[in-house]
């Protein structure tokens, strides 16, 4: 893949894509595949799996979820979330999360 040179320097805040490529402002109802992970609050490190959904939701560090399909309600607080972006334009999100 060649890049080709910018014949002026992008001003603040612009973003250059790729021809072709898709934003996530183009659709807002985009589906995105998001793992939770249960982590320890010292080292933000994925351990167990805790579930997977398919979400338009955006979630942020400090978020406060409950699963209610494990025993006893589950009660978790997002301490990251990370996002992969593939070459492909597919998009995947972890979410590590601190049991509470």
């Amino acid at each position: 893949m060649r890049l080709r040179a910018l014949t002026q320097p992008p001003r603040r805040g612009t973003i250059v894509r790729a021809p072709g490529a898709r934003t996530c402002t183009e659709d807002l109802s985009v589906m995105m595949k998001t793992d939770f992970y249960e982590s320890d609050p010292f080292t933000p490190q994925k351990g167990r799996l805790i579930a997977s959904i398919n979400s338009e939701y955006r979630f942020q560090k400090s978020d406060e979820i409950y699963f209610d399909d494990e025993p006893g309600r589950l009660k978790v607080r997002i301490i990251d979330v990370r996002v992969h972006i593939k070459r492909n334009g597919d998009v995947h999100r972890e979410i590590l999360a601190l049991k509470l």
